[in-house]
C-alpha cells in the first residue's frame, strides 16, 4: 500500500482517487460487485431492515465509544 500523500486542494484529491481506481485490476471491481448484490437482496428482502440495523449499530458503537 502506498504511503499517505499530502494534497493541497479538491482537484488533487480527485486526481489521486482516479489514479487509484484506474490502477485497480478488474477483479477488484468484480469482487466488490459480487459482495454488493447479496447485500442489496438482503436489504430488499427485509424491507430495508439490513441498512437500518447497520445504522443503529454504528450509532450504538459511537455512543459507547464516546461516553464521558
Amino acid at each position: 500500500m502506498n504511503s499517505p500523500k499530502e494534497v493541497d486542494d479538491d482537484d488533487e484529491v480527485q486526481e489521486e482517487v482516479m489514479t487509484l481506481f484506474k490502477g485497480q485490476a478488474a477483479d477488484f471491481y468484480d469482487s466488490g460487485l459480487q459482495k454488493l448484490f447479496p447485500r442489496l437482496d438482503k436489504c430488499l428482502d427485509n424491507a430495508g431492515d439490513y441498512v437500518e440495523n447497520k445504522i443503529m449499530y454504528r450509532q450504538f458503537i459511537h455512543s459507547v465509544a464516546f461516553v464521558n
